[in-house]
This record gives structure tokens, C-alpha cells and sequence, in this order.
């Protein structure tokens, strides 16, 4: 009988060749399988470790430890009801005192939204993100310097994913799951590092401690510099994303109150001895906010002044002076509101 004819006793079953071609890829899938699960195991062990110590960074929403960290702190402590938003970069959150408000503003329920690194393109998106879920916002205080209107043409305004923000800070779910959709380890193991230090203040200038009204306080015994280099050109559509936010605000019947924000006396000097970038700039700022009728502007870089020794960079304050700086708008704040008819906040 031929070979490898039928009956022949030589025939192999017709899937034989194919099985053995798999059994290595078998073999590779079943291994990488048994890795990634071990790598998850692992990874969600170290969360749950790293939560325990005290050493959990935020989950990376924003991928910015002190935006991040603010998201948090709005999740831990909701706020009832605010009818004043203090927003901007960190400006806003660094150098508002929103006690201020609470003691000279009658019936003030203020929430800083400031959020760190974020232009006025970003900042202002923010805002508007905060009013949709605080509808009882009625003024807006934004705090503004030149450096945060110079690259708003070279990148997203929006700062974050509004689902995702919706999820964590408002529904507050499950914590854990975040690490994974925000699954940054790079991220993670750097901040693990030092988060208790910024919670607990002893960061000095990087401190994450805030107050019950969202403000982030500088308590530092020195200061870094200046940090900041000049301002080579001011972004037109910078102005744009102004206005268009003013014009937001004005349309649901809200206030919009815009104040420069202190900057480093020795900057001025070296930057801008003229002081042909800041008139540049309130002209700037003066001709986005024209003719919308419930916005108010308020140069108060000028009028605060700042010795050198209150500064802690160029743009940032010490408490101290964040305090003195917060008096001096809230009387300029309830000016405006007297001129302009606007109904007391006690009355919203």
C-alpha cells in the first residue's frame, strides 16, 4: 500500500499541524496575560498602599499636581451654594483671601476656583464649568497679569475632560478606578514622593494647604527669584476668550469683576521699565471687557504697589500680603457693585 495512503496507519488528525503552530503563540498570549495581571495586581496594591500611608497623589486629571490636588479638594469639600467665584491661574488661588469677602461683603459665600498653570483661555473654561454646576454664582472676580495672556492660540482651553471631572469631584465615585483611566505611573511615583510634605505646608512655595474657601495660602520664609522672564507679546486671541467669557456671564445676568494682579517690583524694573507692557495690556484688558454692561475693571497692580520683600516670585504673594492686597479689592469690588445697581448679595 502507498505511504500516506488511507488505512495505512500514517494519517494524522487533519488539525494536528495547525495545533502545534499554535502552541507557541498559546504559550505567548497565556504568558503576557499572566504579566499584565500580575503588573494590575500589583499597581492597584500599590494604590491601596500608597492611599493607607497617606502618600496617594491625586488621580492625574489634569496631570498638574496643584490642579489635580484643587479637583480633590473640591470633591472632599463641596461648597453650599457659592454666589462669588474667584477664578484665574494661580493668582486667583494664591493671592485671594476670600475671608476678606466673608467679613466686609455681607451674605459672601465665595469659592476660589483659581487653578494653577492655566492661561485665561483655560482659566475662564474653568469657570464656566464651575457656573454650570453652581448655578447660584452670581459675580465673577477674575484676577489677570500679563503672563497669562501670551499662548492661548498654542493650546486647548479646555483643561480637563468635563465627564471624567463630572464623575470624581461631583459624583464621587469610587476613588481607585480613576488611577486606572488616568493611569500615568510616571506621574504617580513622582508625586508619591512628596504629596504629604505639600499637604502638610512644609513644601513652603509648592504647599498644597488650602483653606475652607478653596484659597492657597504662601506661607514661605523666602522667595525664589523673579522665575519669571519677560513677556515678549501679548496674544490677541488671548483677549478674545475675555470677552467671550464676560459676554457668557452678561448673558445669564452675572457680574464680572476683572483686577491686574500684584507683580514683583523688580520685574517692572527689569521687564518693563517704561510700563509700556502694562499699559499695553489694561488697554488690553479694558477694550475686551467695552460695552458689556454688568463688567467692572479694577487696576489694582498699580494701586496695591508690593514691596520686593512680599513677593515670593514675580506674580506670587506671601499671605501676608495676599491679605493686605484682598482688603484693598473688596473695598474697590463693593464700590463697583454700588455704582453699577448690582443687587447686594445678600439678596440672591
Amino acid at each position: 500500500m502507498a505511504a500516506g495512503l488511507p488505512g495505512d496507519g500514517s494519517e494524522r488528525p487533519a488539525d494536528d499541524l495547525p495545533a502545534r503552530a499554535r502552541g507557541p503563540w498559546a504559550r505567548y498570549i497565556a504568558t503576557v496575560a499572566a504579566t499584565f495581571s500580575a503588573l494590575f495586581v500589583g499597581y492597584m496594591a500599590t494604590i491601596v498602599a500608597l492611599d493607607k500611608a497617606g502618600l496617594l497623589p491625586p488621580p492625574a486629571l489634569v496631570n498638574e499636581i496643584c490642579a489635580d490636588e484643587k479637583l480633590t479638594w473640591l470633591r472632599n469639600n463641596p461648597p453650599e451654594a457659592p454666589n462669588l467665584l474667584i477664578v484665574g491661574s494661580s493668582l486667583a488661588w494664591r493671592g485671594i483671601d476670600s475671608q476678606q469677602f466673608v467679613q466686609r461683603v455681607p451674605a459672601a459665600r465665595p469659592l476660589n476656583g483659581g487653578v494653577c498653570h492655566a492661561g485665561i483661555d483655560q482659566s475662564t473654561w474653568v469657570a464656566r464649568y464651575l457656573i454650570r454646576h453652581f448655578p447660584s454664582v452670581q459675580s465673577a472676580l477674575l484676577v489677570v497679569a500679563p503672563q497669562d495672556f501670551t499662548s492661548c492660540a498654542q493650546k486647548p482651553d479646555q483643561l480637563f475632560d468635563p465627564g471624567t471631572v463630572d464623575a470624581y469631584v461631583f459624583d464621587r465615585r469610587w476613588l481607585y478606578p480613576f488611577y486606572i483611566t488616568q493611569f500615568d505611573p510616571v506621574s504617580l511615583a513622582r508625586n508619591a514622593g512628596h504629596i504629604a510634605d505639600l499637604r502638610a505646608a512644609h513644601g513652603e512655595v509648592e504647599s498644597l494647604i488650602m483653606t475652607r474657601f478653596g484659597d492657597g495660602p504662601l506661607n514661605a520664609p523666602g522667595n525664589r527669584g523673579l522665575l519669571y522672564g519677560p513677556v515678549k507679546r501679548l496674544d490677541a486671541s488671548c483677549f478674545t476668550a475675555l470677552r467671550s467669557f464676560a459676554l457668557s456671564l452678561a448673558e445669564g445676568g452675572r457680574h464680572l469683576f476683572v483686577t491686574t494682579a500684584p507683580l514683583h517690583p523688580g520685574w517692572r524694573e527689569r521687564y518693563d521699565p517704561s510700563g509700556e507692557l502694562h499699559q499695553a495690556f489694561v488697554a488690553g484688558v479694558r477694550a475686551a471687557l467695552a460695552e458689556v454692561g454688568t463688567t467692572s475693571f479694577w487696576d489694582g497692580a498699580t494701586v496695591f504697589g508690593g514691596e520686593a520683600s512680599e513677593f515670593t516670585d514675580a506674580i506670587h504673594v506671601n499671605w501676608p500680603a495676599a491679605q493686605r492686597f484682598t482688603a484693598e479689592l473688596v473695598r474697590a469690588f463693593r464700590d463697583y457693585r454700588a455704582s453699577s445697581g448690582a443687587r447686594p448679595l445678600s439678596q440672591l
